[in-house]
């Protein structure tokens, strides 16, 4: 059974469900633990379930069964739906200075395509909100790609900064992306998801049936949903962001596609002039216009919003 956390909901076998309260999970029968501070106990041995009455009792694991919260997504069984993008992308082609053109990430057939670059965090601040042009200002580098050199040697480079999170679009960022993409399609309410299987604790078990899609050095599952499903977390809501996160998504129109790489700091969008005009103007996001034949894995200096 996947791991369970504090607040979520499982089924006993008398069909009775109950919320956990502590998960136990480094409990094992008989063996006694260390407290932090050093005092031996015995760990329960199983999960404290909270009854509908208000009790707390103990149960083993095998008597439990987990009841995954409602989703807007649901497994998506038929792969052939991202042959034409696998088609389009081919394999990873590197380039004698180590990079990868944008067109390996999103399909050069599209008008258009955008860089959105993920925000940074101010330390002190629990939120992603600051674009790279503040911290470039504020840091005195010159530019996006200088910044994004000094990431890669250390993540405490940038004194006062975290840096962007690496395949995940932080919550603002990405409701505002929704908004501008969910305009550009005139299927919304039927979108192809592929997450990473790489993830730590993707709950498969939640999305049975998945179809396995091969995109370029990345094993993924194959989802389909309306487009709100990119705003929801995809196991039990642990934290204050989606986890789990597509990775490739597109409408069923095909009037679009976003690639949020696992290890990039930005994600790249292909589409319309339109589109792409109305990522670079929306005042929630920091994206810059690009090229299919710029590098796809490093900022490029002659971008331009």
């Amino acid at each position: 059974m996947t791991g369970l956390w504090p607040g979520a909901e499982v089924r006993l076998r008398s069909g009775v469900v109950a919320t956990v309260v502590d998960e136990g999970r480094y409990a094992r029968p008989g063996v006694m633990t260390l407290r932090m501070g050093g005092e031996p106990y015995q760990p329960p041995n199983g999960v404290l379930v909270e009854l509908p009455s208000g009790e707390a009792v103990d149960v083993p694991y095998d008597e439990l069964e987990l009841v995954w919260p409602s989703h807007p997504c649901r497994a998506e069984s038929d792969a052939s739906h991202a042959d034409w993008l696998l088609d389009e992308l081919g394999p990873w082609s590197w380039s004698a200075d180590g990079s990868l053109p944008v067109a390996q990430f999103v399909p050069r057939t599209f008008p258009a395509v955008a860089r959105v670059h993920h925000p940074w965090r101010r330390d002190g601040s629990g939120e992603y909100d600051v674009r790279w042009s503040t911290v470039v200002s504020e840091a005195g580098v010159a530019s996006r790609r200088a910044l994004d050199d000094l990431l890669g040697s250390s993540d405490d480079a940038v004194p006062g900064f975290t840096g962007p999170d690496e395949g995940r679009v932080a919550g603002a960022t990405m409701r505002a992306l929704v908004d501008v993409l969910r305009a550009a399609t005139s299927t919304s309410a039927d979108v192809f998801f592929v997450v990473w299987e790489g993830w730590g604790g993707a709950p498969w078990d939640r999305f049975e049936g998945a179809a396995n899609v091969a995109v370029p050095q990345r094993d993924a599952r194959l989802l389909r949903g309306p487009i709100e499903g990119a705003l929801e977390p995809m196991e039990i809501v642990r934290w204050s962001e989606p986890s789990l996160p597509a990775m490739v998504w597109w409408p069923a129109d095909r009037s679009w596609v976003v690639h949020s790489e696992i290890d990039l700091r930005w994600t790249l969008v292909a589409g319309s002039e339109p589109l792409v005009a109305a990522l670079v103007a929306h005042d929630g996001l920091e994206a810059v216009r690009t090229s299919f034949d710029a590098p796809g894995n490093r900022p490029d200096d002659e971008e331009s919003s």
